[in-house]
């Protein structure tokens, strides 16, 4: 039996259910929202009516023997007298009576099933005007009735009275529960329906069934606040495995990542690798750092490059603020020799050039002879040459700077691009000569419904000790200083 679609519609609706439970917070600011508006509106729309009501019973002035005929009669009269009451004419006498411009109200008059009893409402938008006009309609009726039905006459069983309340008061908060409830359900059901069409990828299965490129390597989530208290500052951190608050998972991802990289390269001796993304805010930069970090950190020499021009972010990451002039792209333009542009961190055997001004002509920058005669040079200094490069959606500099690429990455965050334009930028990775090596799946969460590696491993005894290391060569390191 194919069970492959069954499995496909149960990952899809785990993943559009764990959308949902992750922006949780999205629908209920939604149906917070749309309570108080509904609040605010039923305050400027609703208004209050009043209801006044009688009840009299139709009887006849001459009682007959026969009982079954004077209830035939007694009932022909209600009708009558229905009519009455509710005629244009009865109208006009009692707008006359009460000196009214119209008969500003509502007029019910109803006969309850299979009797002579009638009850007589009057609906305004005031408790004394319903009443009111409904004492004035009672004392007007015979005036009309007498011309058509001499022999009846209207016994009340139970008083007109002046209301106390509204005949269609609204509890507030039912209502404001309803539409908070109601907001909620709709919040939901258009979340899920956007996450239903987004054909994002949500984990390694869908990037095998959807997409035209293999998983390289998978590096999970790792939070940049560890603490409430550094979420409320919310302050600029970067996340590098050479923190000693990174986690053991996310440190380990990368060394593995390092490792295998090495093998593949290595077998065809190739030196600079680029790494890109279909959007921005994938992460390609930080895979791109913490990728030339893991490589420094086992021995080798590596030249960090920030290419993406555009919108430079190694500089943020590392915390370097290069000189005015002194620049990478400053030295690709001349203006600067290599020694000047180039960042060294002796801890590491890292080198990186960065730059700090956004340029908007970076495809020129990049196109001058100074990139090719620069990646030369350092294939002979250097073991690795990292290249960071601007989002393949956005620009085109990606696609110029493969020429000097032996291999390339791309860089694909849980649940963000969607599965067409990775194949699109996948498509144009393979018709340069770089080889690509596959996806660095970023970002990834597990869901709620998954085991991943951090139930086992995220809190015991092997990430303590990495912990533990890490802070005390920290602490070495500060004292040798």
């Amino acid at each position: 039996m194919d069970r492959s679609g069954y499995y496909s519609s149960d990952r899809n609706m785990r993943n559009i259910i764990y959308d949902i439970l992750r922006n949780w917070w999205v629908p209920l600011l939604f149906a917070f929202g749309i309570s108080l508006v509904a609040e605010s509106a039923l305050s400027l729309f609703y208004r209050p009516m009043y209801t006044s009501s009688t009840t009299v019973a139709v009887t006849s002035k001459a009682r007959t023997a026969n009982n079954y005929s004077s209830y035939n009669q007694n009932s022909s009269t209600a009708q009558i007298l229905t009519s009455i009451l509710t005629s244009t004419t009865m109208k006009k006498l009692v707008v006359q009576e009460l000196g009214m411009d119209s008969f500003d109200a509502h007029l019910k008059v109803s006969t309850l099933s299979s009797t002579n009893i009638l009850n007589i409402s009057v609906t305004a938008d005031n408790p004394r005007s319903a009443y009111i006009i409904l004492r004035t309609l009672m004392k007007k009726y015979p005036e009309i009735s007498q011309y058509i039905i001499q022999n009846s006459t209207l016994d009340v069983l139970e008083e007109a009275r002046i209301p106390y309340g509204p005949s269609n008061g609204i509890n507030t908060r039912e209502f404001k529960k309803k539409a908070f409830l109601a907001a909620l359900a709709l919040a939901v059901f258009v979340m899920g329906l956007y996450s239903h069409m987004r054909d994002t990828i949500y984990s390694e299965e869908d990037i095998a069934s959807k997409l035209d490129i293999s998983v390289f390597s998978s590096i999970p989530h790792e939070s940049k606040y560890k603490t409430i208290k550094e979420y409320i500052k919310h302050g600029k951190k970067s996340v590098l495995i050479s923190n000693v608050s990174s986690s053991y998972l996310f440190v380990e991802a990368f060394y593995k990542l390092r490792t295998k990289l090495e093998y593949v390269m290595g077998k065809k001796d190739h030196k600079v690798l680029l790494i890109t993304s279909v959007r921005e805010n994938e992460g390609k930069s930080s895979v791109a750092a913490n990728t030339a970090l893991a490589l420094a950190s086992g021995g080798k020499k590596v030249l960090l490059i920030d290419c993406d021009l555009r919108n430079p972010s190694q500089n943020k990451l590392f915390e370097i603020k290069p000189e005015k002039g002194s620049e990478f792209a400053d030295y690709l333009y001349g203006r600067c020799p290599f020694e000047e542009a180039v960042w060294k961190d002796d801890r590491y055997g890292l080198n990186l050039m960065v730059s700090r001004i956004p340029r908007e002509n970076s495809v020129e920058i990049l196109s001058n002879p100074s990139m090719e005669k620069l990646i030369e040079n350092m294939r002979k200094e250097m073991d690795y040459i990292i290249l960071d490069t601007s989002p393949m959606l956005l620009t085109a500099d990606a696609e110029h700077l493969l020429r000097h690429a032996d291999a390339a990455l791309l860089v694909i965050k849980q649940n963000y691009s969607s599965a067409i334009n990775i194949n699109d930028a996948t498509d144009i990775l393979t018709s340069y000569k770089a080889e690509l090596l596959g996806c660095v799946f970023n970002d990834v969460h597990h869901g709620i419904f998954e085991k991943g590696q951090k139930a086992y491993y995220g809190k015991g005894r092997y990430t303590g000790q990495y912990e533990i290391n890490a802070a005390a060569e920290n602490m070495y390191e500060q004292q040798d200083s």
